[in-house]
């Protein structure tokens, strides 16, 4: 594969992924958008989910996602 095929297809994904992310917040904004998370990064979600770190995750997967960020405060209580 060329640099150029993998970031054309790097991107399409992208697009889709943040397609819906943006229809999983909007139908139903806490559990699925969560999922659609958890989805997009299988190999990390689990142990994200578990840490300190997961509001970071969730920041940074919203800007991402270009959907607005609910409150993480109630997941990590």
């Amino acid at each position: 594969n060329t640099p150029q095929s993998s970031l054309r297809s790097d991107k399409t994904y992208r697009t889709e992924r943040a397609q819906a992310c943006k229809e999983a917040f909007y139908n139903q904004p806490s559990i699925s958008h969560v999922t659609c998370h958890a989805h997009q990064s299988p190999e990390r979600s689990e142990v994200t989910l578990a840490t300190t770190s997961f509001k970071l995750f969730m920041t940074r997967l919203h800007q991402y996602c270009n959907v607005p960020s609910p409150s993480t405060s109630n997941l990590l209580a």
